[in-house]
């Protein structure tokens, strides 16, 4: 995981103490070691729609949402701060993505295949969207210049109209988390 391109969109924790990772569990080790490589960089991170665990109070959160019970191939990693949990597997690290009131695989929802991937693209195309825009809830001239910025980088895609149809809609969250759900016409 690069440092630099993180610390480009992240303010980053100091890095977790060997003995906080050294209490985590053994097996964890070995079964998602992409995490630990990243708390060795930065403790946790909270970022504006993402929250990411530091070694200290990973554990405690895995117990008290029972992952081990429901999802026994996952390890909670963090939130969105809006009852989201985001998870790692231990196969392949990819991340997955599941409301914390439900956690069954019937309702993971893969959004990215590597931590560093999730954090950068993830991070990266919300601050490209987002540039410049104030949450308001109003479709103003920022907003339309935005969709047509979106729709020319994405023209042999998308039809380059600004309007924010289900077409352009899908296609930013495939951008943003790696899954389309396929839509006719816009």
């Amino acid at each position: 995981m690069n440092k630099h391109e993180l610390e480009a969109l992240y303010t980053l924790n100091d890095p977790a103490t060997s003995q906080a990772i050294k209490m985590l569990p053994p097996e964890w080790h070995s079964l998602y070691p992409s995490y630990l490589q990243f708390l060795e960089l930065s403790n946790g991170l909270f970022g504006d729609e993402i929250t990411l665990l530091e070694a200290e109070e990973i554990q405690q959160r895995n117990i008290d949402y029972e992952v081990k019970e429901y999802l026994p191939n996952f390890l909670m990693i963090g939130d969105n701060g809006g009852g989201v949990a985001i998870l790692m597997d231990n196969k392949n690290q990819n991340i997955f993505a599941v409301g914390m009131g439900v956690m069954s695989e019937d309702s993971l929802e893969k959004i990215s295949s590597s931590l560093e991937d999730f954090l950068l693209v993830k991070k990266g195309m919300f601050n490209y969207l987002g540039a410049g825009l104030a949450v308001d809830g109003l479709f103003g001239p920022k907003t339309y210049q935005k969709i047509i910025e979106f729709q020319q980088m994405n023209s042999n895609i998308l039809t380059v109209d600004g309007i924010a149809g289900p077409k352009t809609f899908a296609w930013a969250v495939e951008s943003v988390f790696g899954v389309v759900q396929p839509i006719s016409g816009e």
